[in-house]
């Protein structure tokens, strides 16, 4: 599972640089929802990634019976993650909820309610960063594999940050 949330991590920063030096994504696994805070810092000419685990919250899946609650699964680590964020930043940040397993076994219109709450609960709080770059979705295992693979090369030290085109 380490290697799917390095590999999400890395793959969502890639897509939220352009609009921000900083992005934040979840892992919603079925044991429990952790959020990593992605920062593409200049380190002398040299781009470098900073990953900072800003906590863990409940499954996602486990809102079933409640998904008006939904929003519980990232609370805290949003509010934690604002506090590391520059403030001027805020309105710029993307937020991404990816689920895996544990919400692709979860029956289709509980799911949409889950997400609907998720998003809901989220905006209706506190929430600083930008709300049209908030994103929720299940997975494929597909997906997650092919998550797995970067990660692994990520790890692997295979992987590099740059900002060059080719």
């Amino acid at each position: 599972k380490c290697c799917v949330w390095a590999a999400m991590r890395h793959l969502a920063l890639v897509g939220a640089v352009a609009a921000s030096p900083y992005a934040l994504v979840a892992d919603a696994g079925s044991t429990g929802t952790r959020m990593y805070l992605f920062h593409l810092a200049d380190d002398n000419g040299t781009p470098k990634l900073d990953i900072d685990d800003v906590g863990k919250g409940p499954a996602l899946s486990s809102f079933q019976d409640h998904p008006w609650n939904a929003s519980a699964t990232v609370a805290k680590q949003l509010e934690a993650a604002a506090l590391k964020i520059p403030a001027g930043d805020h309105g710029r940040v993307s937020v991404s909820v990816y689920a895996t397993a544990g919400m692709r076994l979860v029956e289709e219109t509980k799911a949409a309610a889950i997400y609907q709450g998720l998003k809901e609960g989220v905006l209706a709080s506190s929430y600083k960063f930008n709300p049209s770059k908030l994103a929720a979705r299940t997975i494929s295992g597909k997906e997650e594999g092919k998550f797995a693979l970067v990660a692994a090369n990520f790890l692997a030290k295979r992987l590099r940050v740059t900002m060059k085109t080719t």
